[in-house]
């Protein structure tokens, strides 16, 4: 039977309160959402005393504002998460929505409006790992998280398909690596585990950036303006007033290498490649006359060596083209 109201009739598994959130269980019945269920079905509309009472559900897909219960207090307007016991509270990480009430204690009533987040255009497929437990049926060739957004109105400021905001208070880190990571991706291999390609090569990649064109669209139109096209943009901002400390590093991009073994005969920090049509330059610099130094090179180790035969010249820069070693000079004065 079809349901074409804001609320449906089940049965319920046990006792359940008032304005909790509830799944449904093996069997089909009514249970409490845990902090971790992502299959949150609606709200109880009143309690349930014993396994097989029926009672009515809002659910989830209903329009309109609901009355929940707080797992601990939070001010109004708050990101409300799934907490234990089909409750709601501000920190968790299954999303509920947005507190249009605060909470002065544990166990109060408050109204809260349901994200519609979970829409067509966001997927979640295989299964989501807990705290240091990864998924592991993942669609071979798919992707554990989907999102498909075709933007379609004129965008008149910067559109984003996914944001992810991180700004820190006064904090002091104390351990060797602490710090904010707003994104981190990471990619490895399991221990006692081999992965290895086949005919064709194949990647292991923590972070991938990929700018990409049907055959018939058009970047630009050769009149309106600028468009710079990047598979990776990394920028530096800080608003005018913002002080950096003398022990402060800024970097616009980081790559380090930590690998205690030694790396395979191929490792680069840096691979820059061009495997289609002719480009115009492998590198190009745009320093807005106010860099000091075009590079600045420490313990290079066989990188660089002493130059011999020519007096005003103290070192040279060993690089390899097409396979032979080549020289470039470097002199201390400035002809």
């Amino acid at each position: 039977m079809y349901s074409e109201g804001p609320t449906k009739t089940f049965t319920a598994s046990g006792a359940l309160a008032i304005y909790r959130r509830v799944h449904l269980d093996s069997n089909g019945e009514l249970e409490y959402c845990s902090a971790a269920h992502t299959d949150c079905i609606g709200i109880t509309t009143r309690p349930a005393f014993a396994q097989g009472e029926k009672i009515a559900v809002w659910l989830m897909t209903s329009q309109g504002t609901f009355p929940v219960i707080a797992a601990t207090t939070f001010a109004a307007y708050a990101v409300l998460y799934a907490a234990a016991d089909g409750k709601v509270d501000d920190t968790g990480t299954i999303l509920h929505g947005i507190a249009l009430k605060a909470a002065g204690a544990a166990a109060d009533q408050v109204e809260a409006l349901v994200s519609k987040a979970a829409s067509t255009a966001f997927s979640v497929l295989g299964s989501v790992g807990t705290t240091g437990t990864h998924a592991t049926d993942a669609t071979s060739g798919g992707s554990s998280l989907a999102l498909y957004i075709d933007p379609t109105a004129a965008i008149a400021a910067r559109y984003t398909t996914v944001r992810v905001e991180s700004l820190l208070s006064a904090q002091i880190f104390t351990t060797q690596g602490a710090g904010l990571y707003t994104i981190r991706g990471l990619a490895g291999v399991k221990a006692a585990s081999t992965y290895k390609g086949s005919a064709n090569q194949a990647f292991l990649a923590g972070v991938q950036g990929k700018l990409t064109m049907a055959a018939d669209s058009v970047l630009g139109d050769n009149a309106s303006g600028g468009i710079y096209a990047c598979a990776v943009l990394a920028q530096i901002q800080a608003a005018v007033g913002a002080t950096f400390g003398t022990d402060a590093q800024v970097y616009g991009l980081w790559v380090d290498n930590q690998v205690g073994a030694a790396l395979p005969t191929l490792s680069h920090l840096l691979n820059l490649t061009n495997n289609g049509g002719a480009i115009t330059n492998l590198i190009h610099g745009y320093g807005n006359n106010a860099v000091s130094y075009f590079m600045t090179l420490e313990t290079m180790g066989s990188a660089v060596v002493a130059a011999t035969g020519v007096s005003t010249i103290s070192k040279s820069l060993k690089i390899k083209i097409d396979g032979t070693t080549y020289y470039i000079p470097c002199c201390t004065g400035t002809t």
